[in-house]
């Protein structure tokens, strides 16, 4: 009998670390219906409406992560509990979701007619086999014997992310104004108690240059910054953006502590420029995400149970000292 679940509660370690490498990674929309079966091929993990995933490409997505991962907050993350769950359970959901989006990914290009070119295909054989290559014996092993043949089929799929979504954005570019994107630059003074802010609003008063009251209160919070709209709390931007080059504030109270601020320029050109090709990422992000959303929530994954309870009852071992996912990231980038 099949049983039929309403969504995959995907849970998150720290997408910024991986989901900035590849354009179609991401969560799993949460409408997207999982069907519990039986009669998989022993290395299907997934089957969906003109596809399967196989075992091989989560276990390439989930030392991928690990890697990522302990590059930044150690191999220690793993031991660590958060709401009666642990960290490695979370890792190994979020493979499973980043392999399912993967696979849905690919339905998605096959609907829209995308797919590589004789370029990209090469591409796809190049780094799968470089990165099966680089791989010693024992990390073949505990990714499961993985060939060099499922290497470049995971390699494929990621290349095929990428080149979807720079179809499904290609008519998305936003004018994005001057005033929209405006950075400022301000200097900041931070400190935690209030009397200590009204004494040192009375020596600006008295004449004292704000930049040797920055030195006296040197720490934390304390120092030069730039920003545009929404990038800090609102009682800090709010002000910030009314003040004239040279004007300093009156006392902000923020989240953790007062700030007095002086506006050292109105307009950073630099900043501003960089800041709007960040925003038309950003809306081009959104744009494919809502066609993306529309198609999942249209499919059905059917999701190899028994197998998926065997991969979470592994050991758990110690990543790859290679990133298949960064070397597509890192070759993609040279082409464009």
């Amino acid at each position: 009998m099949q049983r039929r679940i309403p969504r995959l509660l995907v849970l998150s370690l720290a997408a910024a670390v991986y989901a900035a490498g590849l354009s179609a990674c991401g969560p799993i929309p949460a409408d997207t219906h999982f069907i519990l079966t039986f009669g998989f091929g022993e290395d299907e993990l997934f089957r969906m409406e003109d596809g399967v995933c196989r075992v091989a490409d989560y276990r390439i997505c989930l030392s991928d992560l690990r890697l990522a991962y302990e590059q930044v907050f150690g191999s220690a993350l793993w031991e660590m509990e958060t709401d009666g769950k642990t960290m490695e359970l979370r890792l190994r959901e979020e493979a499973l979701a980043e392999v399912a989006r993967l696979g849905l990914t690919g339905s998605l290009a096959a609907a829209n007619g995308v797919v590589l070119s004789d370029r990209e295909e090469a591409l796809a054989q190049r780094l799968g086999t470089a990165y099966y290559e680089a791989l010693s014996p024992e990390e073949r092993e505990q990714l499961g014997n993985i060939t060099a043949e499922e290497a470049m089929a995971c390699a494929r799929e990621l290349i095929l992310a990428d080149v979807l979504y720079r179809y499904l954005i290609r008519d998305v570019n936003p004018e994005i104004s001057d005033d929209e994107a405006r950075r400022i630059t301000v200097e900041q003074i931070r400190v935690t108690d209030r009397a200590r802010a009204v004494a040192l609003q009375q020596e600006l008063a008295e004449g004292r240059s704000f930049e040797e009251l920055m030195l006296t209160e040197a720490g934390d919070g304390t120092g030069t910054f730039s920003f545009g709209q929404g990038e800090r709390e609102e009682s800090i931007t709010e002000v910030a953006f009314a003040l004239n080059t040279g004007q300093v504030s009156g006392i902000i109270e923020t989240a953790d502590g007062y700030c007095l601020l002086k506006c050292v320029s109105t307009f950073n050109r630099a900043e501003t420029d960089a800041n709007k090709i960040r925003i038309v990422e950003i809306r081009r992000r959104e744009a494919y995400e809502a066609k993306y959303e529309t198609f999942a929530a249209t499919q059905t994954i059917v999701r190899n149970e028994a197998l998926w309870e065997r991969l979470c009852a592994e050991d758990s071992p110690a990543p790859a000292t290679v990133s298949l996912s960064e070397m597509v990231r890192a070759a993609l980038e040279e082409l464009q």
